[in-house]
């Protein structure tokens, strides 16, 4: 692209990809660690649109700390990521047909809270979340670094990592070998958000 248009090597445009990708990259993140299980989740854009749109409904009253709602919606997103993993690992269901179901239950639940429109006017600090830079960095980014800092840790330093390997390599053997597979893949699919 920067032989089609000078101005795609530019600063402002590599910041600008930077923002933009910072959110799926989030995500994939959290995706790796279900894969890495041998499961798939189809939810998460639908986890991630529920979940923001109750953040944004609850922050249009401006009555609650911003640090709060976060936590909330990161809390909500954990949840439905719970119930897709209890069916998975402790019912044996199909990821595939979990998440599926789970993705037009989240989908149809966002649709129902905000009536098919946008919420708008929003705290400029939650907006700052998004919008925002530190130092030139946009902050999407900074928090993709953290996230990816975070996991990589997780899954090489931790137990639990390991865990996570030793069932997407083979859960017989994870499963003699003492690790509760079963909780291992319920708890991949509450992190991955």
């Amino acid at each position: 692209l920067s032989f089609i248009s000078g101005n795609f090597l530019t600063g402002t445009n590599l910041l600008n990809v930077l923002r933009q990708i910072s959110i799926n990259g989030i995500l994939a993140i959290g995706m790796t660690i279900v894969c890495l299980t041998g499961g798939i989740d189809l939810s998460v854009g639908s986890i991630v649109a529920f979940s923001g749109i109750i953040a944004a409904g609850l922050l249009r009253d401006k009555e609650y700390p911003i640090a709060l709602i976060v936590l909330i919606a990161i809390a909500i997103g954990g949840l439905l990521g719970l119930y897709n993993g209890y069916f998975v690992a402790y019912w044996n269901a199909a990821p595939f047909v979990v998440t599926l179901s789970m993705m037009t239950i989240a989908r149809g639940m966002t649709y129902v809270y905000s009536t098919g429109r946008p919420i708008s006017n929003l705290p400029t600090e939650f907006l700052a979340i998004g919008k925002g830079s530190i130092a030139g960095v946009p902050v999407p980014t900074i928090i993709l670094i953290i996230v990816f800092i975070l996991a990589s840790v997780m899954l090489t330093k931790l137990k639990f990592g390991r865990y996570v390997y030793a069932v997407g390599g083979n859960e017989n053997a994870a499963m003699v070998s003492g690790i509760n597979v079963k909780r291992i893949k319920m708890m991949v699919y509450v992190l991955r958000l």
